[in-house]
């Protein structure tokens, strides 16, 4: 067998164990979410997961934050530098919204109306100032469905608040 023969078989049997493992890896991927139609029950299963290690992310930052408390409250006599305080405190309080926010998308899911609220607001500010700026660019239609688009902006930030 010559070289060229030799390079030509190993690319054909790299080639297919390559291709054998990513067809083995699409299958198993196919297999968790497009299986004989069971989408409703792979996600369930999906964000049974999900929430699994939200909750033990949950315990950790718990954990932590009762663990620097009592560090406080064991050692406060000890002076500290009014930075470090201030770090410590900030950590804190970053904690009590983690642990919020992984409260609440644990109760009600991924949606945070805070955020919603912000993110439409956001949303409806920018298209205004499009709609401000390229107006008489637009065709009748988009403009129209624009128009709508920040009704409903509108409506939906009325009800968030």
């Amino acid at each position: 067998m010559d070289i060229a023969t030799e390079k030509l078989d190993l690319r054909r049997s790299f080639s297919l164990s390559f291709s054998y493992t990513m067809t083995a890896r699409l299958e198993r991927w196919n297999g968790m979410y497009n299986r004989r139609g069971d989408n409703g029950q792979n996600n369930k299963k999906i964000r049974a997961i999900e929430n699994e290690r939200r909750i033990d992310h949950l315990r950790n930052i718990v954990e932590k934050q009762t663990r620097t408390e009592r560090h406080l409250e064991e050692h406060g006599h000890i002076p500290r530098s009014r930075e470090n305080m201030e770090h410590v405190k900030k950590i804190q309080e970053h904690r009590e919204n983690e642990i919020q926010n992984l409260k609440n998308i644990i109760a009600h899911g991924d949606q945070n109306n805070k955020n919603q609220l912000e993110n439409t607001k956001k949303r409806f500010l920018y298209a205004e100032g499009y709609l401000n700026n390229n107006a008489e660019h637009m065709d009748r239609e988009t403009f129209k469905n624009t128009k709508a688009k920040q009704g409903h902006r509108k409506e939906q930030i009325d009800s968030l608040k």
